[in-house]
């Protein structure tokens, strides 16, 4: 199964929208600011920022999508190698519901009736905590686009899978952050 990163979280599942509600009331924040509509300028700030550009370049890196497994087995290390930060990415193990990265901090993930809801802060922090154990060198909080595309080439076979899983969901992280836009992983 592949899953991957989507910008208009309505428009692809209808569904969530009563979680979103409750997560934005959470988040106090209005719906509209999470949801709003993305202009053809904006979609820039998601696809194509470089490489090979196009609808499936996610930020910095190649693809917005992947298989499962990649994600699974990346939330599973997490909870061997940081357990106090692997609840802001146990969803991935099994994705049984939609992810929905909110842009803003909590201190809990939520589980939705439709979705589970993850700050982007906290993916963040725990894929920057995660990191060094698959050979990634964030400078604090971010990557430089040099190591982003060291990792789109699969420099480090060894870690290929994980580097290319870790790298989606930091960059979905640091755009959601950025924009202050939800975004669904499913």
């Amino acid at each position: 199964m592949s899953v991957g990163i989507h910008i208009a979280v309505l428009d692809h599942n209808p569904m969530i929208k009563h979680d979103v509600e409750k997560a934005s009331k959470a988040f106090d924040q209005p719906l509209s600011v999470l949801l709003g509509s993305l202009e053809a300028s904006s979609e820039a700030t998601f696809y194509g920022a470089f490489g090979s550009g196009g609808p499936t370049c996610f930020g910095r890196a190649e693809l917005d999508h992947g298989p499962a497994s990649w994600f699974a087995d990346l939330a599973t290390l997490a909870s061997a190698k940081i357990p106090a930060l692997a609840a802001h990415l146990s969803p991935f193990t099994r994705l049984d519901l939609p992810v929905l990265l909110m842009p803003y901090n909590s201190t809990l993930p939520l589980v939705g009736e439709h979705c589970h809801v993850l700050s982007a802060h906290n993916v963040r922090k725990s894929l920057v905590s995660l990191a060094p154990a698959i050979e990634i060198e964030p400078d604090s909080t971010n990557i430089s686009d040099q190591h982003a595309e060291d990792i789109n080439d699969c420099s480090n076979e060894e870690f290929e899978e994980l580097q290319t899983a870790w790298l989606l969901l930091f960059e979905a992280s640091r755009l959601s952050i950025a924009s202050e836009k939800a975004l669904l992983f499913c």
